[in-house]
């Protein structure tokens, strides 16, 4: 479940950047927990990227997460 992924990666301490993939191949990377928020009903995420660009992404476009051993922090 891609939500319950995202509430963990979110979660984790300390926290490690990680990467989601969208349905339509873009990929936004999350730097820190404070660049991103999730609605309690899990249907959005918001994310602001390295630029100040503020993603609103519906959460069923979430493809899968991988971790960022070498983003950007």
């Amino acid at each position: 479940m891609i939500i319950e992924e995202l509430r963990t990666q979110l979660r984790t301490t300390p926290f490690r950047p990680f990467t989601f993939h969208l349905s339509d191949g873009k990929e936004i990377v999350v730097r820190h927990q404070d660049y991103a928020w999730l609605l309690q009903n899990g249907s959005m995420l918001f994310v602001e990227d390295s630029t100040g660009k503020v993603h609103h992404i519906s959460t069923i476009h979430i493809t899968h997460l991988t971790s960022d051993s070498k983003a950007e922090v």
